[in-house]
């Protein structure tokens, strides 16, 4: 007890500083990593929240960190705990820099995996001038400004990586992260080249992905879930496109793109885990009406998500929105359209009838197949392009 005592008197004298400078962010993950999240908002916007990620966690048993910030560009709104039940967090008091918090495991012990330490929301104060404002971790043990112990008190080296609040100019098209699946890695954001069409100036894609080619079908639906937040890679140069999907993961990201709203009731089902990243996604699909399990109990997150199950989920979901019509039109004139199950007719026949899902053959629609990371950005991005516009 008296060890624990100590080693937690000489972690409330640790120190990270965040400060905002404008500078370019370069991702390293090959060590014990600790880096700010990216965030694009337009000006006017109220608040921005970055996330201080995690990776390549060798064990540690606590963290104080020191913020440092522009006062005339953010102040603290509220600071949340992350991903790592065991770590509690001790908040600072006020809105200004400095802004200490400190992350201990009050039981001395190591705490293991990767994932989101916490997540700080600032006000952005009025009359900002658009432009890049760099959040920078600095990791240097030596000069007291990053410190991590494990459970024997001893410093534990890392690597820190800084994060950007690009503010853009109110007409400037916003393409900033909203959802990951849970599995992915923080995106990179670079300086990105500005073009201008029909009078709206439009940051530029940055293609970082090698798997996906420019004259691939999938190409600008990839790029529209990725500027729209919709999806990241799951590595910082591969999106994999044939990859298929999870249930867990599609709930997500209608979750994530409707804003996150608040839920008032459990799904309670015995395999979604309260601490999973999916566990309020799930609640809110299955309290909005737009999920259901695959038995009572059971929602079976990891299972792979076929085509019917995906057209279903996205056919409740745009009832949900408000739609209160559908085509009557019979517009399943596939040779395997008799393998559809019966619940997802009709979400099927609305699927293609609006042309959001084609078949993968010309005369054969797949119902039963998986979908694939290509096949359901593209559904998405006809929906939130065509239908939701």
């Amino acid at each position: 007890m008296k060890k624990r005592i100590i080693n937690f008197l000489f972690l409330i004298l640790m120190t990270v500083s965040l400060v905002c400078v404008s500078a370019v962010t370069v991702f390293a993950y090959d060590e014990f990593t600790i880096s700010v999240s990216s965030e694009k908002v337009k000006k006017g916007t109220d608040t921005v929240t970055l996330d201080v990620m995690l990776k390549n966690n060798p064990g540690i048993a606590g963290i104080t960190m020191n913020l440092e910030f522009d006062d005339t560009v953010l102040a603290v709104k509220s600071v949340t705990e992350g991903d790592f039940s065991s770590l509690t967090l001790v908040k600072g008091q006020g809105t200004q820099s400095p802004y200490k918090m400190i992350l201990v495991n009050f039981s001395g012990a190591n705490v293991t995996g990767d994932g989101k330490l916490v997540s700080v929301t600032f006000d952005i104060m009025d009359g900002v001038q658009p432009g890049k404002y760099e959040v920078l971790i600095k990791c240097n043990h030596e000069q007291e400004e990053l410190f991590v112990i494990d459970q024997t008190g001893e410093h534990i080296d890392n690597n820190a990586v800084s994060g950007i609040v690009t503010i853009a100019s109110s007409n400037t098209a916003i393409g900033g992260g909203i959802v990951d699946d849970g599995s992915k890695e923080e995106e990179v954001m670079e300086d990105s080249e500005i073009k201008e069409e029909g009078g709206i100036f439009e940051e530029k894609w940055i293609n970082p992905f090698s798997d996906v080619k420019e004259e691939q079908w999938f190409y600008s639906s990839v790029e529209y879930v990725v500027k729209q937040g919709l999806f990241k890679g799951v590595s910082e140069t591969e999106f994999a496109p044939q990859t298929p999907v999870t249930r867990a993961m599609l709930v997500t990201v209608l979750y994530r793109a409707e804003g996150e709203p608040q839920v008032q009731s459990k799904a309670d089902f015995e395999d979604v885990p309260q601490d999973a990243y999916y566990s309020k996604a799930v609640d809110w699909g299955k309290e909005c009406g737009i999920i259901n399990g695959m038995s009572e109990t059971e929602f079976s997150p990891d299972a792979l998500i076929t085509r019917e199950q995906v057209a279903t989920i996205l056919f409740r979901y745009a009832i949900y929105k408000g739609m209160d019509f559908v085509t009557l039109e019979e517009n399943l004139h596939f040779d395997d359209a008799h393998m559809i199950s019966e619940y997802a007719v009709s979400a099927m026949n609305w699927a293609v009838g609006k042309g959001l899902m084609n078949g993968r053959t010309e005369n054969t629609i797949s119902p039963q197949d998986n979908a694939t990371r290509a096949e359901v950005a593209t559904i998405l991005t006809r929906y939130f392009t065509e239908i939701a516009k």
